[in-house]
C-alpha cells in the first residue's frame, strides 16, 4: 500500500464522520433517482406532472436556501487540532483528497466558511451528481473528478453499507473508521505519509 500511496484517494469525510468536523449527517440513503422517481409517481396520481429531472432541480434549488442558523458557518467548528496538519501533510506528499458525501448543495459554503474547503481536491455531493452513497456512481464521480482509476482510490467512511460497500462496488479500497482506522493521522500514516 505505501509505494502506490501517491496516488490514493484519501477521502476522510462522509455525512457520518463529518462529526468529527462537527457537521450532521446528510440526507437519507435513498438514493435521489429513486426520490425522484418516487416523488413523480406520487405527483402523476394527483396532476401533478413534473419529469425526475425536474424533481431533482427543484430539490436542489430547495437546498440552496437559507435554513436558519444552521446552514451558516458560525454554526460549525473544527472538532480535530491535528485535521490541518494532516491535509498538508497529505498535500505535500502530493495525495489526492475528495469528500464523498450524501450532504446537500450548503457544503461547499460550509467547507469555505470553516476555512478548509482549500483541503480537498474535489468534492463530489449527491444533490450534485445525481447518486446517493451506497450508489458506485458517486465514487466513480469523486475518482473521475480527480483524474484517478477506482482502484487506486481508498474510501474511509464510518458507516459500512453507505461506505464501505459503496465504495467498495466501485472498484475502490474501503477503510471502516473506528475499526480500520481511528484518525486522520492514521489514514495518512497507514498509505505511507508521515504527519
Amino acid at each position: 500500500m505505501a509505494s502506490s500511496a501517491r496516488t490514493k484517494i484519501s477521502k476522510l469525510f462522509t455525512p457520518l464522520n463529518l462529526r468529527r468536523f462537527a457537521l450532521p449527517r446528510g440526507l437519507g440513503s435513498q438514493s435521489f433517482s429513486s426520490s425522484a422517481a418516487i416523488y413523480r409517481q406520487i405527483g402523476e396520481k394527483y396532476g401533478v406532472e413534473y419529469s425526475e429531472h425536474e424533481i431533482l432541480n427543484r430539490y436542489r434549488w430547495a437546498y440552496g436556501q437559507p435554513w436558519g442558523r444552521s446552514a451558516s458557518g458560525d454554526a460549525w467548528h473544527l472538532c480535530d487540532p491535528n485535521a490541518e496538519q494532516v491535509f498538508e501533510a497529505l498535500r505535500k506528499a502530493g495525495v489526492k483528497v475528495a469528500i464523498v458525501s450524501n450532504f446537500d448543495t450548503r457544503l461547499r459554503p460550509l467547507l469555505r466558511a470553516l476555512k478548509c474547503d482549500h483541503w480537498f481536491d474535489a468534492v463530489a455531493v449527491s444533490a450534485e451528481v445525481e447518486a446517493e452513497k451506497p450508489n458506485p456512481m458517486i465514487f466513480l464521480k469523486a475518482c473521475e473528478f480527480l483524474g484517478v482509476q477506482p482502484e487506486d482510490a481508498v474510501h474511509v467512511g464510518d458507516d459500512r453499507r453507505n461506505d464501505i460497500w459503496g465504495a467498495r462496488d466501485a472498484g475502490c479500497d474501503a477503510w471502516l473508521w473506528g475499526s480500520d482506522v481511528n484518525s486522520f493521522k492514521e489514514v495518512a500514516q497507514r498509505i505511507g505519509v508521515e504527519v
